[in-house]
């Protein structure tokens, strides 16, 4: 999982020549303190590092267990990087992998390094400190090696608390919650049984995080006002469901144009049903799709490969009664084809993709006029199964 403010830079995992190095950083034996931090969402245990910074074992509810150590304070960015364990001299040593492989991540704000492991690797540090070994980062920055030690002192009592932590997470966290989308059948708002114990894990993570408010966005905004009708009355059921879940109403919202995330605080969740997807008009004469209808051709192809997976599709194709009807069944012919290729290039079966050519048949405007004949320029895509 990605931690907030931080971006991975580079993953490495360096044996560095046996030479000297410049600084070896430790806590104080009597400053060398464990401390936990315990929720059903997260369980921190963190030790402070004098002037350095600090090190830390942050496991995320559904998430794997991380380990790191970060710099209190801006400085350059470092090059190198490795993690091994270093056993006290007094105890007869176990046999660890000489290097192991670390990640290296440095704020976009503040520019604070942040070294860092993952899963395995993390829990291996976590048993070593519980054996009282000392994992050791080691990395150069601009020619210096400098090696940061985090001690084992006074681990035990705070481990056993962060494992008792640990016990009692969440088996879902905000990544599960919020991916993937939340699916519904194309002209459907019934909560399928997948949505609905969906929601029921949100509302058990939003009752054990008092300060995290819900939003609810579609997936589809980008069709506008057609996709309107559709997410509203879904976002409506959502929202119900979860307040009868004892979700209070005032921790919900429902956006129903563009949403751009304000703050860390928010849980997003996503709904997607086809509907608005499925309806194409073209100028005269056209049979192009534009940088729009491509954009919308690929959110409907991933609701046919996520959801509807093995669904057929009818791509129905209109023109306008302007010009001769023979010539006006061959465009359609060409506008239902690229639709439908399209959709090809993006991952669909062929044989799932049905085009029929209606020519100037089928109207549903005058086409007296242009705005009607406009409407009657069209590609319906419906589902049959």
């Amino acid at each position: 999982m990605r931690l907030s403010g931080f971006v991975v830079i580079i993953a490495v995992s360096t044996a560095f020549c046996r030479i000297g190095y410049a600084d070896y950083i430790v806590a104080p034996l009597q400053q060398a303190v464990w401390r936990s931090e315990q929720s059903k969402i997260a369980c921190r245990l963190w030790q402070d590092i004098g002037s350095f910074g600090h090190a830390e074992f942050l496991h995320y509810a559904g998430d794997p267990l991380q380990f790191f150590v970060q710099e209190a304070e801006s400085q350059a960015r470092i090059g190198k990087a490795s993690l091994f364990v270093e056993p006290p001299s007094w105890r007869d040593s176990l046999v660890y992998q000489q290097d192991y492989r670390v990640f290296l991540e440095q704020s976009t704000a503040r520019q604070v390094n942040r070294l860092i492991v993952y899963d395995g690797v993390a829990e291996t540090m976590l048993d070593a400190l519980r054996l009282g070994h000392n994992p050791v980062f080691s990395f150069v920055r601009q020619g210096k090696e400098t090696r940061v030690a985090v001690a084992a002192v006074n681990f035990l009592e705070a481990y056993a608390q962060f494992i008792d932590c640990r016990k009692l997470l969440l088996p879902f966290g905000k990544r599960q919650l919020t991916q993937p989308s939340l699916f519904f059948l194309p002209q459907s708002q019934v909560l399928s049984a997948q949505v609905d114990r969906r929601l029921s894990q949100v509302a058990d993570y939003l009752q054990a995080l008092k300060t995290q408010r819900l939003v609810i966005i579609s997936e589809t905004a980008i069709a506008g006002r057609a996709d309107h009708k559709w997410f509203t009355r879904r976002a409506e059921q959502v929202s119900e469901r979860l307040i009868k879940l004892g979700l209070a109403k005032s921790r919900i919202r429902i956006e129903t144009g563009s949403y751009h995330r304000g703050n860390d605080n928010e849980l997003v969740l996503k709904l997607f049903g086809p509907d608005a997807l499925g309806l194409i008009y073209y100028r005269k004469g056209n049979t192009a799709l534009t940088g729009k209808e491509k954009q919308r051709l690929r959110l409907l192809a991933r609701y046919l490969q996520d959801y509807y997976r093995e669904g057929r599709v009818l791509i129905s194709s209109h023109t306008d009664s302007k010009g001769r009807r023979a010539a006006n069944l061959k465009i359609s012919e060409q506008r239902g084809n690229v639709v439908k290729a399209y959709l090809v290039d993006q991952g669909i079966a062929s044989e799932r993709l049905l085009v029929k050519a209606y020519g100037e048949s089928r109207p549903v405007k005058s086409n007296r006029f242009p705005r009607g004949r406009a409407q009657n320029r069209r590609v319906v895509i419906s589902f049959l199964d």
